[in-house]
């Protein structure tokens, strides 16, 4: 079987909603959703984000997407953080250069697989490339757990920076961890998983 990350298409969107649709955040499996994203919010995300796909036999099994400045800025991120209950200490230059991991998604056959990390931190380092200055990101924490993105942001130096208290129609209630890493560490961090990645002949690159 033939494994690859590539830069989504408008194309992959059905699959990307089918491959969410495979991942509710029902119980403490590890991993999923508990808000939707239907079609329509998929081919916006693939249009103005980093929206990335990974393929088994050219089939989409998994997806991950990361936001840049501008887009950050319009989304309800960046509107309600006046609602987030900060860590004490933190702060962050407003000023710089935002950018939001939003979502990763991989279906159970391929978590394992090495290609998983590409999928995930291709995003990562576009935005980089991008000169981000400031990476955050967010996580479930009630009413269950969602584990999915915690290898990425160990790895890539992501620490806990605040919480945020929701309410969706869908679920009720909803607390979520924000995390946030500057850029610097970043590209410090991805930079020893490039070079371990290139050590065992494996890339983080497409294909």
């Amino acid at each position: 079987m033939s494994l690859a990350v590539r830069r989504a298409t408008l194309g992959d969107v059905p699959r990307m909603v089918v491959v969410k649709q495979a991942l509710r955040l029902e119980d403490s499996d590890g991993g999923g959703f508990l808000l939707g994203t239907n079609a329509e919010g998929y081919a916006m995300l693939v249009t103005v984000g980093e929206a990335w796909v990974l393929t088994a036999d050219e089939l989409v099994v998994g997806f991950s997407i990361a936001l840049p400045d501008p887009v950050v800025r319009q989304s309800d991120v960046w509107t309600r953080r006046a609602e987030v209950v900060w860590e004490p200490g933190f702060t962050v230059e407003e000023s710089g250069v935002i950018g939001y991991f939003d979502q990763l998604a991989v279906l159970p056959p391929w978590r394992r697989h090495p290609r998983t990390i590409a999928l995930a931190v291709r995003p990562v380092l576009a935005l980089l490339l991008g000169g981000c200055t400031d990476l955050f990101a967010t996580t479930v924490r009630e009413p269950v757990e969602n584990r999915a993105a915690w290898p990425l942001l160990e790895r890539v130096g992501f620490r806990r920076v605040g919480r945020i208290d929701e309410v969706y129609p869908e679920v009720g209630p909803l607390v979520s961890d924000l995390h946030h890493v500057t850029g610097a560490v970043a590209r410090e961090r991805l930079a020893v998983v490039r070079a371990g990645a290139s050590a065992t002949g494996r890339s983080l690159v497409a294909p």
